[in-house]
């Protein structure tokens, strides 16, 4: 399954991969992706690992704990989002296009 929210070079991807009874989420800009982040969510807690010299993290933990609350269950997610000299406000932007990805998964998948 593939998401998308934005525009140009705010367009925000969120691809869904089902593994056995569990669902791996890839968060990655449009134009230009990378893995940046890995976070895991499960009942016990929150785990990331991250790229040094980038801050997907923050975008792979936000987005993690959004769906194991609203899916309720464990959850990873993969996040490589990418633009040159980025503002502090083409950053919000582009972390709440990857939440907007993340509802619109749960409103259509929720059980």
């Amino acid at each position: 399954m593939l998401l998308s929210v934005g525009e140009g070079r705010y367009e925000i991807e969120l691809r869904v991969y089902p593994i056995g009874s569990e669902r791996l989420f890839v968060i990655t800009s449009a134009k230009e992706g990378h893995i940046g982040a890995v976070t895991i969510r499960e009942k016990t807690g929150l785990q990331s690992i991250g790229r040094q010299g980038h801050r997907d993290d923050v975008v792979s933990e936000r987005v993690a704990e959004m769906l194991h609350a609203g899916l309720g269950e464990d959850i990873t997610v993969v996040c490589g989002i990418h633009i040159d000299h980025a503002t502090k406000e083409e950053i919000a932007l582009l972390v709440a296009n990857a939440q907007q990805c993340a509802i619109q998964y749960m409103e259509e998948n929720h059980e």
